[in-house]
């Protein structure tokens, strides 16, 4: 339970962290800010779509 707590803990702190570093570049330059975003998302994307495949790949099935 407490490992839980402080990974969501770690998770929300992160968070804010990007949030503040968005907003103080958007107040530098907006179109910045808003390609930091887009490449966040868009490798996130990737990411997860390796990591899915790599885990049905294991386990044979999607996951639950």
């Amino acid at each position: 339970m407490f490992k839980q707590y402080m990974e969501t803990m770690a998770g929300f702190a992160l968070i804010t962290v990007f949030l503040a570093i968005v907003v103080a570049l958007w107040n530098y330059h907006p179109l910045a800010a808003g390609a930091l975003v887009a490449a966040l998302l868009v490798g996130g994307m990737i990411f997860e779509r390796r990591y899915e495949r790599r885990w049905q790949a294991k386990h044979g099935r999607d996951r639950p």
